[in-house]
């Protein structure tokens, strides 16, 4: 049995190396396809994972979204009627769910962003079956014709289980800006890193870690797990940083998703607007790391881990 594996941006290739070693240990072929986007096929080399890179992200006009997107669509079409895998796993890739759903393959889909409305009205409906967190899943009650597929967690935990953690800490302040091409970004305001900067505390050192780079710095889990503190805008390094038990706080520039609401309420990540963001308050954060540590234990613990459930599901589509 072969399977089809999207990966469409740099955040799923932790989660998708994970999916891959369970599958291949199970006998399963793998395809995997992405996309020229910032450190996504930096990040899929350094991860040891064979691809095919086909087309490039849109950026941020909606009327270019659109025409890489189709060209992407047609290129897929061309691979995949050739390449015939038996099923499909994606996350937020309407070229993929289109291209399978017009092929007959079975698909399914990963969803953690309620926020996301065009890319979720594009793939959901068209999906075989859909996975997601139980507060994900309650979030779109509007699609109430899928039965969704849930788990009691979030697909970052699945980030985070059996990485080796280094033990020293390093003087690192990550910067994650917002996600400003993505289609549900719609906020005016900015993460600065300017601002940022001036307010770094005495012996830290801020580091920027650009949606446009080209190639990565390194391993994110270890990254983010030897920093001090990490600040985002309530995204996936965000939800990484909580569970590893990593001082980090998220810069409410818009709504953030029901999965990163979860996690604040279990006092992992620290909501903050950009007028609340001071000197003080980063040395206070920076100091809450051994409670941090010890409440994402019990928080993960409690969850559980989205593999087996992605495994689970892929068998019964083939």
């Amino acid at each position: 049995m072969k399977v089809w594996i999207e990966v469409s941006n740099s955040p799923q290739v932790q989660l998708f190396s994970k999916v891959i070693q369970e599958l291949r240990n199970k006998g399963f072929e793998i395809l995997v396809t992405a996309r020229k986007y910032g450190f996504l096929e930096d990040l899929l080399n350094r991860k040891g994972i064979e691809f095919i890179s086909l087309g490039k992200h849109g950026g941020s006009s909606l009327r270019s979204k659109l025409l890489e997107g189709t060209k992407r669509a047609i290129e897929l079409t061309k691979l995949i009627s050739r390449e015939k895998p038996d099923v499909l796993i994606f996350k937020h890739s309407p070229e993929a769910a289109r291209v399978a759903f017009g092929l007959k393959i079975p698909s399914l889909c990963l969803v953690d962003n309620e926020l996301a409305s065009a890319h979720n009205k594009l793939v959901l409906n068209i999906s075989t079956r859909v996975l997601a967190p139980k507060v994900t899943a309650e979030s779109l009650s509007e699609y109430e014709s899928i039965e969704f597929r849930t788990f009691n967690g979030v697909f970052e935990l699945a980030h985070v289980y059996g990485e080796e953690i280094p033990e020293e800490i390093t003087n690192n302040i990550i910067i994650r800006p917002e996600p400003r091409k993505a289609e549900y970004f719609k906020s005016k305001r900015k993460l600065t890193s300017e601002k940022l900067v001036k307010i770094c505390p005495n012996g830290y050192r801020p580091l920027e870690i650009s949606r446009d780079l080209e190639k990565t710095l390194e391993d994110g889990i270890r990254l983010i797990s030897s920093s001090a503190l990490l600040i985002g805008t309530g995204g996936t390094m965000n939800r990484e940083a909580a569970l590893l038990g990593v001082p980090n706080i998220a810069v409410e520039l818009m709504d953030f998703p029901s999965v990163t609401k979860l996690l604040i309420s279990k006092r992992l990540i620290k909501k903050i607007t950009p007028e609340g963001l001071t000197k003080d308050l980063l040395v206070n954060t920076i100091m809450e790391r051994r409670r941090l540590k010890k409440r994402a234990e019990s928080v993960i613990k409690s969850m559980e881990n989205p593999i087996p459930r992605i495994i689970d599901e892929v068998e019964h589509l083939t």
